[in-house]
């Protein structure tokens, strides 16, 4: 699974970035953000000095990746996640002593 990370520009923490999107491959967040991006970078009436580049729609208030390969992460599959929850578990228990 893969998840498309976009800072909000409206967030008073816009500098974090926060999830937006999924697909089971990066090539799909690509195309996604692709079809989203509008023609000429453009300002809301009564915006700052900041321009939008994603069109209205689902990623109007994001800013896009800095540059190629960033804003996609790969957080693995479900069955991943729950081995390595496992190894957590296991690991926690493991140091605590058994009641005597």
């Amino acid at each position: 699974m893969f998840v498309l990370m976009l800072n909000d520009m409206r967030s008073a923490h816009f500098e974090d970035v926060s999830p937006v999107a999924k697909a089971e491959t990066g090539e799909e967040l690509v195309a996604f953000m692709e079809r989203e991006k509008a023609t000429d970078p453009y300002r809301s009436p009564g915006a700052n000095k900041y321009s939008k580049t994603f069109k209205r729609g689902p990623l109007e208030w994001f800013n896009e990746p800095a540059g190629p390969g960033q804003g996609i992460e790969d957080i693995g599959t479900r069955k991943e996640w729950a081995e390595r929850g496992g190894r957590d578990f296991d690991k926690f228990v493991g140091q605590i002593p058994e009641v005597p």
